[in-house]
């Protein structure tokens, strides 16, 4: 327990995550854009050339990994929960804000990277060409 505030140590890792996951969705001009953006950067990675493209896929798959990690760790938040009512129902804002979040941001990438770049990842006998 948080001897000062008399808060739980949940709600210091939660705020640790919820810096992370803000910080994670506001590349890119936010997470709402994200569509639009990974789009635009594909079109400009693909006129840079093959390796350039290669290269933005996987640094976007790599943001994407980074984004399931925090969802682990918000998964793995399983300490003492606030006694006080209202912290508690913050810290479930908190807590659900950033799942929403992190959802929304991995499956974007998911679905808009294999649809702007179909065959950049594709199983042998699929098109590859960029």
């Amino acid at each position: 327990m948080h001897r000062v505030l008399g808060v739980p140590d949940e709600w210091e890792k939660m705020e640790v995550i919820r810096t992370e996951v803000v910080r994670w969705a506001s590349i890119w001009g936010g997470v709402a854009c994200w569509p639009d953006s990974l789009e635009l950067m594909f079109q400009a990675a693909c006129a840079e050339g093959r390796q350039r493209t290669i290269d933005w896929s996987l640094e976007v798959w790599s943001h994407m990994e980074t984004g399931r990690q925090l969802l682990q760790l918000l998964e793995n938040l399983d300490g003492e929960l606030p006694d006080h009512p209202y912290v508690l129902r913050v810290l479930w804002h908190e807590y659900r804000n950033a799942i929403s979040t992190l959802v929304e941001g991995t499956t974007i990438i998911k679905t808009r990277v294999n649809m702007v770049n179909p065959g950049m990842f594709a199983l042998k006998g699929e098109s590859s060409e960029i």
